[in-house]
């Protein structure tokens, strides 16, 4: 096993390696030390790391069997919210913010049934969503409850996707599917250097620093709304 210091110390051992060629020939047949995590988070694109490769930015997954076969029978917006630690450590919404934005979603469009995504450590904040929103809010929870191909084929059902900056933004877009980022102020360089960049053209893929509920909505509101009438017929 091999950890992310691992290759922390192998790239400062080397020096910078600018090209796939020059990381082949520092390391041969043996294990290729490699990550371009700080490349990205100096806010330079992605197409610019290792220039003698394609930047490829959409492709398919290899998926393992379906197990949850979820089912959406009408508009869908999804979100992830972080676990309560994560809030605290990136100054990030809590609950009772997270409330106040979806109740803004749902009262300008009501059509959309809500899916909270994340893993078991964000259990937290989603009970304390669920324990503040009203019992009959259009919410279906699966945080913790998905494998992660389970999470990717939803991820690519949604309609519209929220969350703060994880690894299912990536995946969103990846499959080529519109969506916001909420990101701290501290990674304000990493918001545009890894998505595609026609998709941010469009406003497929928007990513702001943690604002006001009502800022945030009103900064999505002309996409989502295009997005909803388009699959309605409107």
């Amino acid at each position: 096993m091999h950890s992310y210091q691992d290759i922390l110390l192998q790239q400062a051992r080397l020096g910078p390696l600018q090209t796939w060629k020059d990381y082949l020939n520092a390391f041969g047949n043996d294990i290729i030390y490699i990550e371009a995590n700080k490349h990205l988070e100096s806010g330079k694109p992605l197409r610019d790391w290792l220039p003698d490769l394609d930047a490829n930015f959409h492709f398919k997954f290899n998926l393992e069997e379906e197990k949850l076969n979820l089912k959406l029978t009408q508009p869908s917006f999804g979100f992830h919210t972080a676990s309560i630690q994560g809030i605290r450590n990136w100054n990030a919404w809590m609950p009772e913010t997270w409330v106040e934005f979806l109740k803004l979603v749902h009262k300008e469009f009501p059509e959309f049934v809500f899916v909270a995504l994340g893993g078991y450590w964000d259990i937290d904040t989603i009970q304390e969503v669920k324990g503040l929103l009203p019992e009959d809010f259009p919410l279906i929870d699966l945080v913790g409850r998905t494998t992660i191909s389970d999470c990717i084929r939803i991820l690519d059902k949604l309609d519209y996707y929220m969350g703060f900056s994880s690894g299912l933004n990536c995946i969103r877009n990846v499959l080529n599917k519109p969506c916001a980022v909420l990101f701290p102020k501290h990674q304000r360089a990493l918001m545009y250097s890894h998505p595609d960049p026609e998709s941010v053209e469009r406003r497929d893929y928007i990513c702001f620093t943690y604002d006001s509920p009502d800022r945030i909505f009103n900064r999505i509101k002309s996409k989502v709304k295009e997005i909803l009438y388009m699959k309605v017929g409107v």
